[in-house]
């Protein structure tokens, strides 16, 4: 279609450049040969009119009784006219206006009338007594236009030549007729030769034209041919064939550019949706882990406080053996005072009493012994539970610092997971983005 509208542009103007010069040759060459040949015709009057004016004179002048008046006349003025005007016409008249000579011999005799030209010319002779000088003028007789020559001539005699205007204006038609059958010669020629010529000059423009509006549309693979030609339309064609190249060139490393950013971006999409699920996976381990030693952290102060009331009933107790082993040595100092007053008793009372003497140091020592050895072992036992509780309130401790920084890292988890949200929508934009890169270079056809 626009092959097609491109190339009746140009023949469109070619063919009315065409016609517009003709038309105006045709309009210029009418005007100049209407003038060339009224001027020529109304020559042709004017001489008419001298020439038989002479021949007037030379028949007449001086003949005063001008015997066979109207058959020398008839013989003079009979063929006066212009050969291929049949209205031109010769007429004489007398200073009065009546025919002394007019094809017609009926109005011979009469007086002339409805011709404005003459009669002005007459009424000049009557009021100045001559005319010295003869022309060519215009006027309508009988609603016919007509040129008129005239002159007075011998005796004050007026003759004039008469044709109409249609007869002085027919070589200009005739003229004007084969200008015209010319001129349509000559504008079908120049339409042939200018169709010819606009095709050899068209077709390229067409085919540039073509080229221009693939690339318009983005096609780059254009299998149009390009003007070999050293014109201006060559070098238009060459210019526009650099253009399909740089730009093929540019699309082409857009394309791969493309195509690398995508791989790129699928891949760096998939390494996010993975540290992304990492990361929450790590989260929920840090958060479960937090949780469990918040619990540890709990059980151990338990164990702690279990130790502690242990370690106070330990105290306790080592305190009441102590009483005890006093309250025994108290016994055994009363009883030796006991021993000492009854010393004077009875031998019965003394075997009795060293009976139960030896019997209570024994005794005595055994408890003293046993009640000794708790005491250190208690005492063992009291230093045993105090180590113990001072490494269980450091792991206590440790374990409380160790459920801080498992919150930190938890904390710092939650904020890489919200980071790595924030990577994972980015690089989600990038690939969306690096797809509508490869749509449009898909555009470009290569």
């Amino acid at each position: 279609m626009t092959k097609h509208k491109s190339e009746l542009g140009i023949e469109g103007v070619f063919a009315s450049t065409s016609i517009i010069l003709i038309v105006a040759i045709l309009a210029v060459s009418y005007i100049v040969n209407r003038k060339n040949i009224i001027n020529l015709c109304e020559s042709y009057l004017y001489d008419t009119c001298i020439s038989a004016s002479a021949t007037l004179y030379e028949s007449f002048y001086g003949d005063s009784k001008r015997n066979d008046m109207s058959v020398r006349l008839e013989y003079i003025l009979n063929n006066v006219g212009i050969d291929t005007m049949e209205s031109s016409r010769g007429y004489l008249v007398d200073t009065d206006g009546t025919y002394l000579y007019h094809e017609n011999s009926e109005l011979v005799g009469t007086k002339m009338t409805d011709n404005p030209v003459i009669e002005e010319v007459l009424t000049t002779l009557r009021d100045e007594g001559h005319i010295t000088t003869a022309d060519v003028r215009t006027c309508t007789i009988n609603g016919k236009k007509v040129y008129i020559a005239f002159m007075c001539t011998v005796n004050d005699w007026v003759i004039f030549v008469q044709a109409d205007a249609s007869d002085v204006m027919a070589p200009v038609t005739a003229i004007n007729t084969i200008c015209i059958i010319v001129g349509l010669i000559l504008l079908f020629v120049a339409l042939v030769i200018g169709y010819i010529m606009t095709t050899i000059i068209s077709k390229p423009i067409t085919n540039l034209t073509a080229v221009i509006n693939d690339i318009s549309e983005l096609n780059m693979s254009s299998s149009h041919e390009f003007p070999k030609s050293k014109d201006e339309v060559g070098k238009m064609g060459h210019a526009v064939q650099h253009m399909q190249e740089q730009l093929s060139g540019i699309v082409s490393e857009l394309n791969d550019i493309a195509g690398i950013l995508v791989n790129d971006s699928d891949t760096l999409y998939t390494i996010s949706e993975n540290v992304n699920q990492a990361s929450t996976d790590n989260a929920a381990t840090n958060e479960e882990l937090a949780a469990s030693m918040e619990e540890t952290s709990a059980s151990t102060e338990t164990v702690n406080e279990r130790i502690k009331n242990m370690n106070a009933n330990t105290a306790t107790i080592a305190d009441k053996i102590q009483s005890g082993t006093v309250l025994t040595n108290e016994v055994m100092d009363k009883t030796n005072a006991i021993h000492e007053k009854t010393k004077s008793a009875s031998d019965e009372t003394i075997r009795v009493y060293d009976s139960i003497r030896k019997t209570s140091s024994e005794a005595t020592k055994t408890i003293e012994e046993f009640i000794s050895l708790a005491n250190n072992e208690v005492s063992e036992l009291k230093l045993g539970i105090m180590d113990i509780t001072t490494a269980m309130e450091g792991i206590s401790s440790n374990i409380s610092e160790c459920s801080v920084g498992f919150n930190d890292i938890a904390e710092k988890t939650t904020n890489v997971v919200e980071l790595t949200v924030e990577t994972y929508e980015r690089t989600t934009n990038c690939r969306d983005s690096a797809q509508k890169l490869r749509a449009i270079t898909s555009r470009f056809k290569l």
